[in-house]
């Protein structure tokens, strides 16, 4: 092997190396999943859900009967008696009818646990729309970082040539120092886009539970298209989807349940009870045998508690559907305005992409005549700033049209992933 080749082998191995331990940038749906996936939240609201789950297997339990063995000896020795005797009897009681009662109870665990699945859904999206923020941002100022760079980098090259006149006296030493401001300016504003920088990366790592890579997260992605929406269509798919509408709805027929069950407390029961053994008594003639009851139960006065708790759960059921209705109402204006929002964000892009290309149009002009002496160093440095923050000023309000729409799907309810496509 000739020196070359292992110089060539040993420099691609290391390259190799290098570039495995550089994190490589992450996409809006990487973070995402990987949010969904470790958020300790979020495991702790499906566990929740599960146990919802096995509440309701245990209602179905008041509809079976409850099956119980007793056995056990019993010994008395008194001054004046003395006696002992064994025993032991199967037992089964079922509850026949409890006026609605044991119904009721499956109705409210079957709906507390659709609850529990909204409500893990709509802490999916919370987490979801939370991660997708905190990655415009990074990507705004990820964004902004590499324009203000490429400022600083030009800047450095313009004050390279007007040092050059000035030393051949051709211009003064202002020249120089306007150049010199400028690159003052241009590194404080580098220096408060990575400090920004940092803050939303330990945001975002902590959404990814992975907070000691907060310093080495990276994002690479594009801001969402613009586009124009319709309000109508939006507050209906908001009608269907959002999480918090669906648990409103689930609240007035959870509050219907406890009507019925306060309810049957007015209402007969019925109990039946049947054994078959010995029961524990001493007299023998009792014996082995079966004994089956049929207990009926009718509540006749308690001072009209029952009546008033169930006019009590009337009026929350009524308060529920108002406060469901007012729910529609809220939902269309918040749609509303997040479309307004939008669209005034959407002109606003418009005018500052206008304004970026005329910027451009100056400060290539200026370039020109700069070299040519007709312009002199304040012209090119107030144009290479207006260029710089028109295009920070698009970058920005890239990042507020991005955040906007993120507000639009969390008040229409709709999953990110309809974002990934824009």
């Amino acid at each position: 092997m000739t020196k070359h080749t292992f110089a060539v082998i040993f420099t691609l191995l290391l390259w190799h190396s290098i570039s495995m331990a550089m994190p490589s940038p992450r996409t809006l749906e990487t973070m995402v999943d990987q949010a969904l996936c470790c958020n300790k939240d979020l495991q702790a609201k499906a566990k929740n859900l599960q146990a919802a789950c096995e509440k309701v297997h245990e209602k179905y339990g008041a509809f079976a009967p409850r099956i119980s063995l007793e056995t056990g000896a019993f010994q008395e020795n008194l001054n004046v008696r003395e006696d002992a005797y064994s025993y032991g009897y199967l037992e089964a009681q079922w509850n026949l009818f409890r006026g609605g009662h044991d119904v009721s109870q499956l109705e409210t665990s079957r709906i507390q646990y659709l609850m529990a699945h909204h409500e893990l859904e709509k802490a999916k999206k919370e987490l979801s729309y939370e991660v997708a923020k905190e990655f415009y941002h990074l990507l705004h100022l990820s964004k902004a970082i590499d324009l203000v760079s490429q400022a600083v980098h030009a800047n450095a090259q313009y004050a390279d040539i007007a040092s050059k006149k000035w030393n051949s006296g051709l211009t003064t030493e202002v020249d120089v120092i306007e150049f010199q401001l400028q690159k003052d300016q241009l590194d404080t504003e580098q220096v408060l886009l990575h400090k920004e920088l940092v803050l939303h990366q330990i945001q975002l790592a902590q959404y990814l539970d992975c907070l000691q890579e907060a310093p080495h997260i990276m994002v690479v992605g594009d801001f969402p298209k613009l586009q124009i929406l319709d309000i109508s269509s939006l507050a209906h798919q908001a009608f269907c989807q959002r999480n918090d509408k669906e648990l409103s709805s689930l609240e007035v027929h959870l509050r219907h349940a406890a009507y019925c069950s306060s309810r049957s407390e007015l209402l007969p029961s019925v109990d039946m009870i049947a054994a078959y053994g010995k029961e524990p008594d001493s007299k023998e003639e009792r014996g082995t045998g079966t004994k089956i009851s049929l207990n009926i139960s009718v509540p006749l006065f308690d001072g009209l508690s029952a009546y008033r708790r169930k006019r009590e759960t009337c009026h929350k059921v009524r308060e529920a559907v108002l406060a469901d209705e007012s729910l529609r109402n809220i939902i269309h204006a918040e749609v509303a305005t997040a479309v307004n929002k939008l669209e005034l964000l959407r002109c606003r892009l418009e005018a500052e992409e206008r304004q970026e290309k005329i910027a451009e149009r100056y400060w290539l002009l200026t370039k020109e005549e700069y070299s040519r002496g007709t312009k002199n160093s304040p012209d090119l440095a107030s144009a290479i700033e207006r260029l710089l923050h028109s295009r920070l000023q698009k970058v920005s309000l890239s990042k507020d049209y991005a955040l906007a729409f993120v507000d639009l799907l969390s008040v229409t309810g709709a999953p990110l992933q309809e974002l990934y496509n824009f």
